[in-house]
């Protein structure tokens, strides 16, 4: 469903839906805003005393079991990390946040940017690999993986253009195997199953297809 072009969940719609009829002290353009409120100032106030109202039925903790005060500025919170989190740009959650800058969205919300998460992540990961340790990563977040996208992607790109030989594209794949056990062996590449194979399989599919 769509409310002045903002696309909402079935269930939000839902609920709106099921609100009386009979709403004659509220604007007939917005669901939640009276008529005996003149400006968004006021309207706000009185929301807040609302919300107010509304913790004393609460029980909110935190991860440390201390006690949250709710606020309707959370759910714009949630609303923003969460679709962040989901890999939207930020560019696009700015723009669904109204906010005038890109700028006053990067302050608050940077560190939700699923891209960046990730990235560190995968930092993390290498750095980890680099000083001996063995760590078990998932295929979206393991550095190796992306060396190896990058380099189907490329062969892929070669043997698409049809002026490139498969021997030459053999010869290719070979320098970039005897490249990726260097870096394997070095620690900065660590290939998978700690072997060559997967480059080589990988290679050998590409030639075939």
């Amino acid at each position: 469903m769509q409310i002045k072009d903002r696309a909402i969940p079935d269930l939000v719609a839902a609920e709106l839906a099921a609100l009386s009829e009979d709403r004659k002290g509220f604007k007939k353009e917005f669901f939640f805003w009276p008529k005996s409120i003149s400006n968004l100032r006021s309207l706000e106030s009185i929301w807040e005393q609302y919300f107010a109202k509304l913790n004393s039925f609460l029980n909110f903790t935190n991860d440390l079991n201390e006690p949250i005060w709710f606020h309707s500025h959370m759910l714009r919170h949630m609303f923003a990390v969460q679709h962040l989190l989901q890999g939207m740009p930020i560019d696009q959650v700015s723009r669904l946040l109204t906010h005038d800058s890109i700028a006053t969205t990067e302050r608050y919300y940077a560190p939700w940017v699923k891209e960046r998460l990730d990235k560190m992540e995968r930092d993390s990961i290498a750095c980890m690999r680099r000083m001996g340790m063995i760590v078990t990563a998932p295929a979206n977040l393991d550095p190796a993986n992306d060396v190896h996208n990058v380099l189907d992607t490329f062969l892929k790109g070669l043997a698409k253009t049809g002026k490139v030989s498969p021997l030459q594209l053999q010869g290719v794949a070979e320098v970039v195997n005897g490249l990726l056990r260097i870096g394997d062996r070095a620690g900065w590449i660590p290939l998978p199953n700690n072997s060559t194979g997967g480059a080589q399989t990988s290679t050998r599919f590409l030639l075939a297809s």
